[in-house]
């Protein structure tokens, strides 16, 4: 454990304590510069991340929040359309997910082969989400998900670190088969993501009966509710749908990851959900840009 930090402190560990702040998710404070001093504007940024996470507010970098600063990294994600290419963290991204908008696991390997090798970060591969007037190709109904199933149980996902389910819409009563397929998932060593529009997918009749089992769901590593509807907007929307609320996501079994249009939209997503006792763990940013 790095030695307890004060205003004026230096050495190798403020240089550990400025680098790790800096790979933290955005804030509302610049950059640190990486300097090993413990100044005004070093201790600034400690008091807010103090602050963000719930502990004391001292300035002071003691064992506790050395704990918090020092445990697993947050995601810093982005979503990379197979027809429209994104990647703005080109250095520090944790997760890269490609997207291709297909529900049908066939479709979806084929259109995510061409950018699969240039994610940054942990590679995932989206399914569904895909979306225009009456298309269903996005949409997930019994016989994709068995597909799926299938495709994972024949390794066909093999190279991904995970797989992320953009569930918008799907048949109803496909709660059960969708768990089947988190954890055949989860035995075949693939990360599970689940991804909604704001709280719930927005094409199922059942949206408030899935959002349920997916909260209490063990195979599900990170929820990630969408802040956006057509992903062009300067601001988070916590609209609620499907009758499913923003509390209801407290004391899920998977980590919060809010999808957001932009990095700097995270602080304000933080604090939302901070305030109603749900500590997110990163983000992943929808715009290519």
């Amino acid at each position: 454990m790095p030695q307890t930090l004060v205003l004026g402190s230096t050495g190798e560990d403020v240089i550990l304590l400025q680098s790790t702040l800096n790979s933290r998710p955005p804030t509302a404070l610049p950059l640190l510069l990486v300097d090993g001093y413990f100044g005004p504007v070093t201790q600034e940024r400690v008091v807010e991340f103090q602050r963000n996470n719930g502990l004391l507010v001292d300035g002071v970098v003691g064992p506790i929040t050395w704990n918090k600063l020092l445990e697993e990294k947050p995601i810093k994600g982005y979503w990379d359309k197979t027809w429209s290419r994104s990647n703005p963290f080109p250095k520090d991204s944790t997760l890269g997910i490609a997207f291709s908008g297909w529900a049908a696991p066939d479709k979806a390997l084929s259109e995510s082969a061409k950018i699969k090798e240039e994610l940054v970060g942990d590679k995932y591969i989206s399914l569904g989400g895909g979306e225009s007037e009456g298309d269903t190709d996005g949409k997930f109904d019994n016989s994709k998900i068995e597909r799926i199933i299938a495709a994972i149980k024949n390794s066909e996902f093999s190279g991904y670190k995970g797989i992320a389910f953009d569930i918008e819409k799907c048949d109803t009563g496909l709660a059960q088969k969708f768990h089947e397929a988190f954890v055949t998932a989860k035995n075949n060593n693939l990360q599970v993501l689940v991804t909604v529009s704001h709280t719930a997918p927005y094409g199922a009749a059942d949206a408030k009966d899935l959002m349920t089992a997916f909260f209490v769901d063990e195979n599900i590593d990170y929820l990630s509710p969408q802040l956006y509807t057509n992903g062009e907007e300067n601001q988070n929307d916590f609209t609620e749908i499907m009758e499913v609320k923003w509390t209801d996501y407290v004391g899920a079994k998977a980590a919060i990851v809010p999808s957001i249009v932009r990095a700097n939209l995270y602080n304000d997503a933080r604090v939302h959900f901070l305030s109603l006792g749900i500590n997110t763990k990163g983000f992943i940013q929808w715009a290519n840009n």
